[in-house]
């Protein structure tokens, strides 16, 4: 007793009011655009969830940005939803995450733009994009968007896009996309796409089109387009198309309808050639009589 009468009297206030005080504390730190801010007018460095900011921003866990232009570190798992944007660097152990990303984009295990990326994005597992991504963008295991990719994408099991994919598109195991796809695409298994597949497309074993394939089309096992065929084709045992025009390499060649131009392999059947056919055993179904089935080449020519 003699002890607690010694004591100032507001000592035993103080020891009540500090555990409330330190709980509104963590409170406050997890509340939006709450931070510790070493700058003026907004530019500087920031520690904390500041939802704009210019210069140097750290941050536990980004949610409800507005705007960071600089460099931008998350430590943790970022919110359900961040919005806003970021433009410069923005680099999370876990993964950056914003409404916007542009310039250059870095996520140990991944990265998470929610509208769109623009610049250099690379993961160490996927780039996951509920829009569109432009630039370059790197995903060991693999990229996915809700949009389209324009420029360079590279995913090391595969490349998956809603929107298409425009420009050099490698995946290590398949190419996927809803879109067109155009320009060079290459993947170790199939390129498969929705709507077209145009330029130069290399696949070890497969591409399929619902719609066409133009251009240089190399397919280690089969090319299937479901309606037509532009340009030069080649694969080890089919070629399937509605229509070809242009020029068809496979052991066995099957053009449904209509071929303008040449096939080459060890079968070709095709229903309405106009142009030449060479191989083993060639069927014309425009031809009459015997002509319909000629021995190493077959021509019609209206």
């Amino acid at each position: 007793m003699t002890l607690l009468r010694s004591l100032p009297v507001w000592l035993p206030v103080l020891v009540l009011l500090l555990p409330g005080s330190w709980l509104r504390a963590q409170v406050a730190q997890q509340e939006p655009g709450s931070s510790l801010d070493l700058g003026v007018s907004e530019i500087g460095i920031s520690i904390g969830n500041s939802s704009r900011w210019t210069g140097l921003r750290f941050n536990w866990s980004d949610q409800s940005l507005e705007r960071i232009d600089g460099l931008n570190v998350t430590l943790w798992k970022p919110g359900d939803t961040v919005g806003g944007e970021v433009n410069g660097i923005a680099f999370g152990v876990l993964g950056p995450r914003a409404g916007r990303l542009r310039g250059v984009s870095l996520g140990l295990l991944g990265v998470l733009p929610e509208r769109s990326a623009a610049g250099v994005t690379i993961a160490g597992l996927g780039v996951v994009s509920e829009g569109e991504l432009l630039g370059l963008n790197v995903g060991l295991l693999g990229v996915v968007t809700e949009g389209r990719s324009v420029g360079v994408t590279l995913g090391g099991l595969g490349v998956v896009t809603e929107g298409g994919a425009f420009g050099i598109n490698l995946a290590g195991l398949g190419s996927v996309s809803e879109g067109p796809v155009r320009g060079v695409s290459l993947a170790g298994l199939g390129i498969v796409s929705e709507r077209s597949i145009s330029g130069i497309s290399l696949a070890g074993l497969g591409l399929v089109s619902e719609t066409g394939l133009r251009g240089l089309s190399v397919a280690g096992l089969g090319a299937v387009s479901g309606r037509s065929i532009d340009g030069l084709v080649a694969a080890l045992a089919k070629v399937d198309t509605r229509q070809l025009n242009g020029v068809g390499v496979a052991a066995w060649n099957r053009v449904r309808v209509r071929q303008r131009g040449l096939t080459i392999g060890l079968f070709n059947q095709v229903e309405q050639l106009q142009g030449v056919s060479i191989g083993l055993l060639n069927y014309a179904g425009n031809n009459h009589g015997l002509a319909r089935w000629m021995p190493l080449i077959n021509l019609h020519f209206d």
